[in-house]
């Protein structure tokens, strides 16, 4: 079981036709619970900043990233990174499709869990 509840601005760094960047910092707060036979329970303070950008390489086909690091304030040896990537066609009208790279690194992970996480998706949307 996890749960984050979280609140902090966010900030345009650049904006045009075809790119965009943003800033954001924020303060969270995290409940974990692993679902191995010894239960683990973290309830954690940590801040979050992150950029966020994305390119549209025509009116087709485009790229967005997401990038997070998280470090607890009163451990901050204690510290996650996240990236989120994600690649995007439209095949046509309707319908189009996304690759997503996705990737964690967490310093202190629980001990069932490894340092890294690596996740690749493809799928299609279907948009109305």
């Amino acid at each position: 079981k996890d749960f984050l509840l979280g609140s902090g601005p966010r900030f345009e760094l650049l904006e045009t036709d075809s790119a965009s960047l943003y800033f954001g910092a924020l303060y969270m707060y995290e409940y974990e619970e692993t679902s191995a036979k010894l239960k683990v329970f973290n309830k954690h303070h940590r801040l979050s900043m992150y950029l966020n950008g994305g390119f549209q390489f025509n009116a087709t086909t485009g790229i967005n990233n997401t990038t997070y690091f998280q470090p607890r304030p009163d451990v901050f040896s204690d510290f996650r990174i996240a990236s989120i990537t994600q690649f995007f066609t439209r095949i046509n009208k309707y319908l189009s499709l996304n690759l997503n790279l996705n990737f964690v690194y967490d310093s202190r992970p629980p001990e069932t869990v490894p340092l890294r996480m690596y996740n690749f998706t493809a799928g299609f949307a279907w948009n109305i």
